[in-house]
């Protein structure tokens, strides 16, 4: 069996770093309101996960009183809700009024960084330090800058010296362990998985990247384990099927591997590593047959990639069960 982490194992988890301030409460309307109340009553929205009632509040205020804070407070509602352009919107409006306001060019880096433009992002969390040093923000968010260019060396710098700014900062360490991961550094990695578990105990994105430490050194059942919190946490990170169902491939348990690599090939039909896994459950599990057709199709999704080095690897499973003549 192989293990090789792919984009999925990255990307995951974009969406489910732990929110700030979650059991804050939001204002009570208190009938005509100024554009600062409304803000006010936004954030408590905003703290609550109520990012579309947020943004009505927010949408009201800037038309009352355009303010570089509801910008970006409008911003990150709906970068959070997926809006990554109308996000970039805000942000870019939110600098127009204020060239100053470091924490705007740190988000409109995260939110350029989500949407691929990685040298303006690099750009954009550059300023964010350079106006304001004191500020996590823009040292983590370029260091998940960093990490996409894999330059995992600049990454744990600039995780570092966020956490050394904020030590309850635990999207920080989830990064740098990760970027540990990267690099093969399964004591620091995992010390800093288990500092962010500390700091939130329902932070998915830690118990991920801590299972894949223990695949890596081939802990399947601590990797089962992690990777069940992850599930229970975010049913719909479904590249921890995936590697649940490899580990579990791996403990010779091929009948719960296989519920989990068909959970992840409904998702993921133009992966070959969802089907390629399903062909080795199937083979160690004598359907023949059922084996040599996802390996056929998993050889077909590689060479569609482009990707070469996995075709051929699932070409010689394939030539175990039917030798080309």
């Amino acid at each position: 069996m192989r293990f090789l982490i792919t984009a999925l194992a990255a990307l995951i988890f974009l969406a489910s770093a732990p929110s700030l301030g979650a059991h804050a409460q939001a204002p009570p309307n208190t009938g005509t309101e100024s554009a600062e109340s409304l803000l006010g009553r936004a954030r408590g929205l905003f703290d609550i996960h109520k990012y579309k009632e947020a943004i009505a509040l927010l949408d009201r205020a800037i038309a009352l009183s355009p303010s570089p804070r509801a910008y970006v407070l409008r911003g990150d509602a709906k970068a959070s809700l997926d809006d990554d352009r109308g996000a970039l919107t805000d942000y870019d409006k939110a600098i127009v009024l204020a060239p100053g306001y470091a924490y705007a060019y740190a988000t409109r880096c995260d939110t350029r960084r989500t949407l691929q433009d990685l040298a303006g992002a690099l750009d954009d969390c550059n300023r964010a330090v350079q106006l304001d040093a004191t500020d996590s923000t823009g040292f983590k968010n370029r260091g998940d800058v960093y990490y996409d260019l894999d330059d995992n060396a600049s990454a744990i710098r600039d995780y570092s010296r966020a956490v050394s700014i904020d030590s309850e900062y635990a999207g920080a360490f989830v990064g740098r362990c990760r970027s540990y991961w990267q690099t093969n550094d399964a004591v620091h990695g995992i010390a800093d998985c288990n500092a962010a578990i500390k700091l939130q105990s329902r932070y998915a994105r830690a118990f991920y990247w801590r299972a894949m430490f223990a695949l890596t050194d081939k802990r399947w059942t601590d990797g089962v384990a992690d990777l069940n919190t992850v599930i229970e946490i975010s049913p719909s990170q479904t590249g921890a099927y995936y590697y649940r169902g490899y580990a579990l491939h791996a403990l010779d348990k091929n009948a719960l591997a296989m519920q989990d690599a068909e959970a992840y090939i409904k998702t993921a039909l133009d992966d070959g590593d969802g089907f390629r896994l399903r062909g080795e459950i199937r083979a160690a599990s004598q359907d023949t047959s059922g084996a040599i057709d996802d390996f056929k199709k998993a050889i077909a999704l590689y060479n569609a990639k482009g990707n070469i080095k996995d075709a051929n690897a699932t070409q010689v499973l394939l030539d175990r069960l039917q030798p080309r003549a």
